[in-house]
């Protein structure tokens, strides 16, 4: 973590009535297990690194209604320049914005529940506005918060 992201922690930590009494008696063990569960109201953030094999499990491939073959050649190829990496950065949003150009609404629509993922309560704390969490992935450990602390 980062010089100002341990003053953000310790900020919210100090602020935080449910770990006030873990602070006082420096349980951090406590505090990063609260601050790994899973944060409320619910934060949703975009993934960063999706595998394009879990993107394919949620296109219909038929040539249905709102099947892969009904796309025009121009979206089929745009899908393949999106995914040629073997994963999506779900976090951009030029990535966020092809779900929706390439595909139906249905499809769109699971694509983008697909790339994100609940936030622990550490997580949604760096979270901004657009969904990206600048510390997606990792767990907050009691060593961080005793750092944050002192």
């Amino acid at each position: 973590m980062t010089p100002a992201q341990f003053a953000t922690l310790k900020a919210a930590l100090q602020a935080d009535a449910t770990v006030a009494a873990a602070i006082a008696a420096a349980d951090w063990p406590m505090i990063a297990a609260n601050y790994n569960a899973a944060s409320a109201p619910v934060v949703s953030v975009w993934r960063p690194s999706i595998p394009v094999a879990e993107l394919n499990n949620v296109i219909d491939w038929t040539a249905g209604v709102n099947g892969f073959q009904t796309l025009s050649v121009a979206k089929q190829n745009t899908y393949f320049a999106l995914t040629q990496g073997g994963s999506v950065d779900a976090t951009q949003l030029a990535v966020q914005a092809g779900f929706g150009a390439i595909f139906p609404v249905s499809v769109a629509t699971a694509l983008a529940a697909l790339a994100k993922v609940p936030a622990t309560k550490f997580q949604a704390l760096f979270t901004n506005a657009g969904l990206v969490c600048s510390v997606f992935g990792q767990t907050l450990t009691p060593d961080d918060v005793q750092k944050a602390m002192v």
